[in-house]
């Protein structure tokens, strides 16, 4: 086969060009397809930093929480944290937001920074947490017997 376009039809150079183009997107479509397939769409983070409480008008001092589990469901938008689950609202650059009025918390984590502010509701009382979050590497959240 001439391989050299200048012997070629104006009619092959077309079919080439199209083939060309559709082995590209073909291509790309794969690439994009494995880069989301090899993301995680669970995310589970462990948290340090400081809760305070409030029963009504009544707010309790801040004190510190370690080791506090949370779950970003990326399949499921969900965030789950200290026994509570909310829906995720947005995702917003770097930034997740969750809850709404009828979710039982609300708040945000910083994906680049780490940060996860979040308040939770249940009847008058209200949990304010001001968190630094960290992803858990595989090997450190399995248990070894």
């Amino acid at each position: 086969m001439i391989s050299d376009e200048r012997f070629l039809s104006g009619k092959t150079r077309r079919r080439l060009s199209v083939n060309n183009i559709t082995t590209i997107l073909f291509l790309s479509l794969v690439i994009v397809a494995h880069a989301q397939a090899s993301e995680p769409t669970v995310i589970t983070l462990s948290c340090d930093g400081t809760v305070k409480t409030s029963v009504g008008n009544i707010e309790g001092p801040r004190k510190a929480i370690n080791k506090l589990d949370a779950v970003v469901d990326l399949a499921e938008q969900t965030v789950s944290f200290a026994g509570f689950v909310a829906q995720i609202e947005t995702i917003d650059g770097a930034v997740v937001f969750f809850g709404s009025g009828i979710d039982p918390a609300i708040g945000n984590i910083d994906q680049v920074t780490g940060v996860m502010s979040a308040t939770t509701m249940k009847g008058n009382l209200a949990t304010s947490y001001e968190l630094f979050c960290k992803p858990v590497t595989r090997s450190a959240s399995r248990k070894t017997k």
